[in-house]
């Protein structure tokens, strides 16, 4: 009855265990069809979202107008599950430019997807769960220090001792 879709590239909130069961549980007793345990929104949506009404503080309503990029944890739920694989599958395979949306990034094509299904509630974990870490790109060319292999490892162990120094939570 869903699926649970986390990128390569995920880390866990460091207070991801003891957050969840509640986050679970408040997700438990609403309606939903999309979940977004971690993700990026514009500027100033998060903020607007913790200062609604919820049942609970971690755990809020995304508006379907409201977009979401770097969506690296999100679950889908009954109907939508095949609704989402269909309009997928119909924006992959329309030319650039469609007005109905053609090719795109997964993370819009969701959030075109939230747009016209908006009767599909859709709800995000604020802070976030899971957030995207420090990786080499797999959307686009590589840059030059991620094609030589020498170089490439030290990009490589760079990342490692950035996201080291990250601060909790990030």
């Amino acid at each position: 009855g869903s699926v649970l879709i986390l990128e390569d590239d995920v880390d866990f909130a460091p207070d991801a265990e003891r957050r969840l069961p509640a986050v679970l549980a408040a997700l438990a007793r609403e309606d939903w069809a999309v979940f977004y345990g971690g993700c990026e929104l514009p500027e100033g949506a998060a903020t607007t979202l913790a200062a609604a009404a919820s049942t609970d503080p971690q755990l809020h309503e995304l508006p379907a107008a409201v977009g979401a990029r770097t969506t690296h944890f999100i679950a889908l739920r009954g109907a939508a599950i095949a609704e989402a694989a269909r309009f997928l599958e119909a924006v992959a395979g329309r030319p650039p430019g469609d007005p109905a949306g053609g090719p795109m990034h997964v993370d819009g094509a969701y959030t075109w997807f939230r747009r016209t299904h908006p009767t599909r509630r859709t709800w995000v974990a604020l802070p976030e769960l899971g957030h995207q870490r420090q990786s080499r790109t797999d959307i686009h060319p590589l840059r030059w220090y991620d094609r030589w292999p020498l170089v490439r490892d030290l990009a490589q162990a760079a990342r490692r001792v950035r996201r080291g120094l990250a601060p909790a939570g990030r």
